[in-house]
């Protein structure tokens, strides 16, 4: 078993399953999932039920891309990214057969995301622009503020800081008229230290603003991770003693409510 998010999706609350396909968690551990009394419901790791939901659905069958995407979303978040980008790439040709815009635009964004990780930068970047173009074209939604927000993650890493905070502001934008879920708490974060690393210290307020937005939202995950990116944006600007304290603060929250794959 594995903690849900805090959202009220029922998305696991870890970036990777593999720990939990092998190891049952401690009393004490799912003790920690549910102590400040946000968390409901519990997630499964179900495994093999993919390959044998794919088996029974023919190829032109209009619930096919939508297992393969759900069979690669589990590949990812086990770790096995060579396996993903399979999936997504079979995903994405049977949603575009189906005519289905949204899934093929959702699947290209999470593309994008396997592809960075595997290190092929410029196609990540292809595929997250493609998605963009996709999903600009079809009715505003998470999935067009998750590739918002994917997209400025890459933007950072690349130095290409104005960028990143134009999609970050594009997330906010829609998270003003849409429920986007934890993405735009994120994008706060990631605005601050875009902005911090473009030499504008107001960057951290943005991080006060995650913080309180993803506390409102009950994302755990989100909390921890304005605390641990606003550290980066301190240590970056000189200020490493509080840098210091901002990690403690974040491993702290992390450990207390039991996402501490969050620390590392």
């Amino acid at each position: 078993v594995l903690p849900p998010k805090e959202d009220g999706t029922r998305a696991p609350d870890a970036p990777s399953w593999t720990g939990y396909q092998t190891t049952r968690p401690t009393r004490k551990q799912i003790d920690a999932w549910y102590a400040d009394g946000r968390r409901s419901g519990i997630g499964y790791v179900t495994g093999q039920q993919f390959d044998r939901v794919l088996a029974l659905l023919p190829p032109d069958h209009p619930d096919r891309a939508g297992a393969l995407f759900h069979k690669a979303e589990a590949a990812k978040d086990a770790g096995r990214y060579e396996d993903a980008e399979g999936l997504y790439r079979d995903a994405i040709k049977a949603f575009r057969n189906g005519g289905d815009r949204m899934g093929e635009g959702e699947s290209l964004t999470k593309l994008g995301n396997v592809l960075w990780e595997r290190g092929t930068h410029d196609e990540s970047l292809a595929s997250l622009a493609e998605s963009a173009r996709i999903l600009e074209s079809e009715p505003p939604g998470v999935e067009l503020a998750t590739c918002y927000v994917f997209s400025a993650g890459a933007r950072i890493v690349a130095g290409s800081f104005e960028e990143a905070i134009e999609l970050c502001e594009r997330t906010l934008e829609l998270g003003r008229e849409l429920d986007v879920g934890g993405q735009v708490s994120r994008a706060l974060s990631y605005r601050g230290i875009a902005r911090c690393f473009s030499g504008d210290e107001g960057g951290l307020d943005d991080f006060a603003k995650a913080l309180e937005v993803a506390e409102a939202k009950g994302s755990s995950r989100e909390s921890a991770l304005a605390l641990l990116v606003r550290a980066e944006a301190e240590w970056a600007i000189d200020r490493p003693t509080v840098a210091l304290d901002t990690v403690r603060a974040g491993r702290d929250l992390a450990e207390r409510r039991g996402v501490t794959d969050m620390v590392f």
